[in-house]
């Protein structure tokens, strides 16, 4: 998850979280025919960084500088689950 959150970092997401989302969604595009291996550590690293009880982890547009690498590393994930589901209707 460090690399991740460098990434994340690195796009300045204190100041504006749009460009994070805009790049998320970007990403998403140029990965939607690629099939992407669920790893096992990309579910531990979730599980391990999540924020305090007190973020509402199921409101995503809501995000404070506790939870938001966990939001976006759950919004890729689930964007996996999504891609492999979507590949197995398909075969």
């Amino acid at each position: 998850m460090a690399g991740g959150r460098m990434s994340l970092d690195s796009l300045g997401w204190k100041t504006n979280k749009r460009r994070g989302d805009c790049c998320c969604r970007e990403n998403m595009i140029a990965l939607r025919n690629i099939i992407i291996e669920m790893k096992p550590e990309y579910s531990a690293n979730l599980y391990n960084n999540q924020p305090p009880k007190s973020c509402h982890v199921n409101d995503m547009d809501n995000r404070c500088p506790k939870c938001y690498h966990y939001k976006q590393a759950r919004k890729f994930i689930l964007y996996i689950h999504y891609l492999t589901l979507c590949f197995l209707f398909i075969v």
